[in-house]
This record gives C-alpha cells, sequence and structure tokens, in this order.
C-alpha cells in the first residue's frame, strides 16, 4: 500500500515525460481508478481518504499539493518519490493512466457521476459534499455504471445545452421554439410525480466544453437563447389531464446558467488580462534591454570619439611643436651666418690694426653669446 503523494507524483512524472501532461482533474479521477482497479483484485492502491467533491472523487491532500495549476495541465514534477513500486503494480498503474488520460476531462466526470455509483450515493446532489467514500462502497460500487432513466435524462439535459449554444436561428421560428419548449417539458415533467432536477456539475462541465471549443457553440448565445425561450414559455401541454408548467424549472435553469456564463466569462477575462500584463511586461523588459544596449554603443562611441579627438589634438600640436623648432632652427642659422659675418669683418680690423683689443670687448659684451 502506498501514499497517495507518492503515487501522485509518480504518475504526473510520468505524464511529463511522456510529454502528455495531465490536469489536478483528471489526476483525481485516475487516482480513483486505480484504487477502484486495486479493491477489486484485493488490495488496495492508497491508505488516503477518497471524499465525494462537486466533479467527482477527490483525494484532498493531492488536490491541494497541485491546485495552482488550476485547470492547466501540471508540467511540472518538482517534488519527486522516493517510494519503491511493486513492478506489478507500476504495470497495473500505468496501464491505467495510459488509458484514461486519453478521456477528455469532462467525460470522466461524467463516467465517476453516473447514477447508482460510489460517488453519486455519497454526493446526493451536494448533501454529501467532501464527505468520505467508503473503501468498501469503491470496492462493490465504483463499477456501477448502469444508465437508468435519470441518467438519460442528463444526457438530454446536455444535448439541450449544447444545442442551445449553437446559433439563434435555431429560435426564430414558431416550429423550432415550440420543439425547444415540448423537449425542456419533456425533460422537466415527466412524470407530475418526480421532477429531474438538473445538477450543477453538468452545467459546469458543458459550459466549458462550449468555452473550450468554438466548434460547439458560444455561451453568450446560449444565454441569449435561454432567455428568449424564459421569455416566450407558456405552459399549454397536458399529461394525464394535467397541465405541464416547467416555468419555473426553465427559469432556475436560466439563472443556473448565467451564473455560471458570468463566473467563466470573469475568469477567462482576467486570465487575458493577466497574460496582457506579461506580454506587456515581456514587452518592456525586451524594449529596456535594447535601451541598454542602445546606450552602451552610444557610450562606446562617445569614448572612441573622446580617444580620436585626443590623438587629432596630440598630433597637431606636435606639428605645431615640430613647425616651431623648425623655423628657430632657420633662425639660429641666419644669425650664425650674421655673426660669422661680422666676426670676420672685425678680425680684418684687429690685423690690420683698425680695431684695439679693448674695442673688441665692447662689441662681443653687445652680441648674445651662440652654440657654434
Amino acid at each position: 500500500m502506498y501514499q497517495a503523494l507518492d503515487l501522485s507524483a509518480y504518475i504526473v512524472s510520468k505524464c511529463i515525460k511522456d510529454d502528455s501532461p495531465i490536469s489536478n482533474l483528471q489526476l483525481q479521477k485516475i487516482l480513483y481508478y486505480i484504487q477502484r482497479d486495486f479493491l477489486k483484485n484485493g488490495g488496495i492502491a492508497f491508505s488516503d481518504d477518497i471524499e465525494a467533491w462537486q466533479f467527482g472523487p477527490v483525494v484532498p491532500n493531492v488536490y491541494y499539493r497541485y491546485c495552482g495549476f488550476g485547470s492547466m495541465p501540471i508540467t511540472n514534477a518538482a517534488e519527486t518519490s522516493d517510494c519503491y513500486f511493486d513492478s506489478q503494480d507500476i504495470q497495473r498503474i500505468d496501464s491505467i493512466v495510459e488509458e484514461k488520460r486519453l478521456l477528455y476531462p469532462w467525460d470522466m466526470v461524467r463516467e465517476t457521476h453516473r447514477v447508482g455509483g460510489a460517488w453519486a450515493q455519497i454526493y446526493q446532489d451536494g448533501m454529501g459534499n467532501h464527505r468520505v467514500i467508503p473503501v468498501e462502497l469503491i470496492k462493490t460500487a465504483g463499477w456501477f455504471m448502469s444508465v437508468n432513466n435519470e441518467e438519460r435524462q442528463r444526457e438530454e439535459f446536455r444535448k439541450i445545452l449544447l444545442d442551445l449554444a449553437k446559433s439563434q436561428e435555431s429560435l426564430e421560428n414558431n416550429y423550432e421554439r415550440s420543439n425547444m419548449y415540448r423537449r425542456l417539458e419533456a425533460l422537466y415533467r415527466p412524470d407530475p410525480e418526480k421532477e429531474f432536477r438538473h445538477y450543477y456539475s453538468d452545467i459546469f462541465s458543458t459550459l466549458i466544453e462550449i468555452n473550450n471549443n468554438a466548434e460547439l457553440g458560444d455561451l453568450n448565445i446560449l444565454g441569449q437563447n435561454l432567455q428568449l425561450i424564459m421569455a416566450g414559455y407558456q405552459a399549454v401541454n397536458y399529461q394525464n389531464g394535467q397541465l405541464i408548467d416547467a416555468s419555473a424549472s426553465i427559469k432556475k435553469l436560466y439563472d443556473h446558467v448565467n451564473l455560471d456564463i458570468s463566473r467563466i466569462t470573469y475568469w477567462d477575462s482576467k486570465y487575458r488580462s493577466e497574460s496582457g500584463i506579461q506580454e506587456v511586461t515581456e514587452l518592456k523588459s525586451q524594449v529596456n534591454a535594447f535601451q541598454i544596449t542602445i546606450n552602451e554603443a552610444q557610450e562606446k562611441h562617445r569614448l572612441e570619439m573622446e580617444a580620436k579627438d585626443k590623438e587629432y589634438q596630440h598630433e597637431k600640436e606636435m606639428l605645431e611643436l615640430k613647425s616651431k623648432v623648425t623655423i628657430d632652427e632657420k633662425n639660429q642659422e641666419v644669425m650664425n651666418s650674421a655673426l660669422s659675418g661680422i666676426m670676420g669683418g672685425i678680425f680684418s680690423d684687429v690685423i690690420s690694426g683698425k680695431i684695439s683689443p679693448e674695442q673688441i670687448n665692447d662689441l662681443a659684451k653687445k652680441f648674445p653669446k651662440s652654440n657654434s
């Protein structure tokens, strides 16, 4: 016998590895199927209680472990189990998982909701909500899937919702409206002594199907058609001498359906809003990253231009310095040449006796000293 959390961790991990992730709702139903199979063969899969909730059998601690994924597939096997599973048990578990995960989630809900089954006996249209389904009842009634009159009524109820969601044109002529009135009367008043009561879970599961598949119809069209029916219905037919009046049931149906439509629309808009915020945030992040790249490029360009300006200034200064040195050298050459001429003349005058040594000293003091 295993713990349900260990078993669920194995199932979630397997489905992710098989590229067939399942939702929390599917996981709950698969756990129920596994427990039912083990009980049938004289064993027990896990010791945790299974409770009767609105949408079928639920193992509470497993539900709360994965409820963060909502109705979306569980794609993150953050927890792995160190539990050892018997090889024969693994074969049985894998077989059930691989078969049942192919079912549409709400088909699984309807299957576990069959009249006379273990869940139905405990839940009792909400009276036994969250009560534990005894293991012995799962063993004896978990396989009871007989389709009785109520089950046929529930299937007809689902078909009516689907038909009303398809098109507003379906109620445009008197014949179609009258036909829908008769279908509703046959559903809600098949026997004056026993009134059919629709299941909230049947409404919700059907609306989810419609919302997730545009080919099935539109929730807004369903709501509008039900409003037309409620406004136009009049009790005119009799059964066994008694007037069949389904107006009260139709009004309840309209209220219940529109309540769930409002819920689904609200959560859809909230999800889209959160998705939009996330997309905007991601876009802003990309813009910020792009802006950082631009700023870095601009800074790099600025530094390169500064380096080029410094290099240009250095070259300019060197050219100016070189030009100045060249000019100074030429001036010095001119000066040296002039001094040489003067000195030559003076030397000639000294030799000829025209200038005395004292006069030469006086003249030398008047000229700057040369490096030559």
